[in-house]
């Protein structure tokens, strides 16, 4: 008998992360739609995975091991070859989708099967992330003024290309989007493969922004990227956790595709998307280069960022001025000033204090108040919220971001704020509504 293929399938591709995943998979059981799979693969987990999935599961959850531990492109590779699906999303074991996120993609996206559908993050810190200014923190931002956009692919590979872009930006990473999965199956075939080393979210994001004539963007957050020390990308890849993820790949040579060996996050998405091009040259399908002085400018601005994370940071800034002497002399004086820049002076305050002080300063003269809903038209919450008179949230005052305390609305997990997201991003929107009124 032949089984119908759901309309989406969440993988969630794992290794050794048991403590991580239940708030993944709690969030993928928890969305308000149907027809959907979630496929778990357990990269050769020596930890208690199987037990955590089979005391969560439900008959949608689909669950395999691999009996070797793959590199994380190998494992994704394999994951997408489980799904069913006729769109694909990966959700990161430390992540978490928003429960409206599939009715979302259905009702509002798909009526003329699009390859991709792309959105941007919120983004939460986790209770144990080293920076305790920002822990236990929701972080939205407002995505746009209309709910659907579709945009050139070419704007999103030139932001890759000149590495420009956002980290949480709607550039399509599999992460944070739905991919048509027999449109990518057929490009599959011809590349070999869809994930590259060492990133495979962001190979994917370079071949789709390649192959596509346009992404479609839903300007909402649909999934929470969560930061923590767990997280291989935090800490530009110097953390313990990408220390452990590069390891897996044994003595893989990362940077023979690219111009040096800076080894700085940056520098391994600009080898992962050498190494596309580079097979994809081979297949004959056509290829758009990454800029190289776009590149060494973006090295320079991360290593600026890193000088207290490396302790051989004036060889490797030496390293870097050295190449760009070599390919481009005219570019060395931007370098140089940015290497030389002064570290951002980093605010002793945490979020939490910063909302203490701004409401005492509004209680101060509480004619304020009434300022200040006059200054949303009248909006009660959002006046008040523009004084953090309410205690879970701090704005910006053009609505343009929102901060919600975890321990305010008691929410001490990725999983718990993600049922969250919705309502503070309507108010958000809300808010900035009120205020474009008012003004």
């Amino acid at each position: 008998m032949t089984v119908k293929s759901p309309l989406f399938s969440i993988v969630i591709p794992t290794r050794n992360r048991a403590h991580l995943l239940p708030h993944a998979l709690q969030s993928a059981l928890n969305q308000q739609f149907d027809d959907y799979e979630i496929i778990i693969v357990a990269n050769n987990c020596q930890d208690n995975t199987r037990e955590v999935v089979h005391n969560l599961a439900n008959n949608r959850v689909r669950y395999f091991e691999t009996n070797e531990t793959l590199t994380m492109p190998d494992n994704w590779e394999f994951a997408w070859q489980k799904a069913r699906g006729q769109y694909v999303t990966y959700l990161c074991d430390d992540d978490a989708l928003v429960p409206s996120a599939l009715a979302t993609i259905a009702k509002e996206a798909l009526h003329d099967t699009p390859p991709i559908v792309s959105w941007q993050d919120a983004i939460y810190y986790y209770p144990d992330w080293n920076d305790h200014s920002l822990k236990n923190i929701l972080l939205l931002f407002n995505f746009g003024n209309q709910l659907i956009e579709d945009i050139p692919a070419n704007n999103q590979h030139q932001q890759l290309a000149h590495f420009n872009f956002l980290w949480s930006a709607p550039i399509p990473k599999l992460v944070n989007c739905v991919a048509n999965r027999d449109f990518f199956e057929n490009y599959r075939k011809q590349i070999g493969k869809l994930f590259f080393p060492i990133a495979p979210d962001y190979s994917f994001a370079w071949i789709s922004t390649q192959v596509c004539e346009k992404i479609r963007v839903i300007n909402r957050p649909l999934s929470v990227r969560g930061i923590s020390d767990h997280s291989i990308g935090s800490n530009a890849a110097l953390g313990a956790a990408a220390k452990e993820f590069f390891a897996e790949f044994g003595d893989f040579d990362f940077f023979s595709e690219t111009v040096n060996t800076l080894p700085l996050s940056i520098n391994h998405l600009a080898a992962t998307f050498a190494r596309c091009n580079k097979q994809m040259a081979a297949k004959n399908i056509p290829v758009k280069p990454f800029n190289t002085q776009s590149l060494y400018i973006a090295l320079a601005k991360q290593l600026a960022e890193c000088r207290n994370l490396l302790t051989d940071w004036l060889s490797h800034a030496q390293l870097l001025k050295n190449n760009v002497s070599d390919q481009f002399p005219a570019l060395i004086k931007q370098i140089n000033t940015i290497l030389l820049e002064p570290p951002a002076v980093q605010s002793t305050e945490s979020m939490r204090d910063m909302h203490k002080r701004i409401r005492l300063m509004a209680l101060e003269y509480l004619p304020n108040i009434d300022i200040a809903i006059n200054h949303h038209s009248g909006a009660l919450a959002c006046g008040l919220s523009s004084l953090a008179l309410k205690d879970e949230i701090l704005s910006d005052k053009t609505w343009s971001y929102l901060y919600v305390f975890g321990e305010e609305i008691m929410a001490h997990t990725i999983y718990a704020i993600s049922t969250h997201v919705d309502r503070y991003y309507d108010f958000l929107v809300h808010c900035k509504n009120k205020l474009k009124v008012s003004q």
